[in-house]
């Protein structure tokens, strides 16, 4: 009979957001990401709505299994900031 063998997890991104900025009535985010194989690095700037989206695809799409999907932080929570 063979072992199952569990294989430890490598991560592949590590990916860093910063506080929020809040311009008028929109909050932005500076999204840092680096591939960790090749040390490729990306930063990009988004809002909250697209955070909020991808959230709300995470929660419901079926092929997520196994992920667990905190809650968010409302936008009102960023406003007492």
């Amino acid at each position: 009979m063979h072992e199952a063998t569990c294989l430890e997890f490598q991560p592949v991104y590590s990916v860093t957001v910063t506080e929020p900025v809040k311009n008028g009535d929109i909050v932005h985010y500076t999204v840092k990401s680096t591939k960790l194989s090749d040390d490729v690095k990306l930063t990009v700037t988004r809002q909250y709505d697209d955070f909020e989206y991808l959230h709300h695809c995470l929660q419901t799409e079926n092929y997520n299994d196994g992920i667990i999907v905190s809650s968010a932080e409302t936008i009102s929570d960023f406003s007492q900031r």
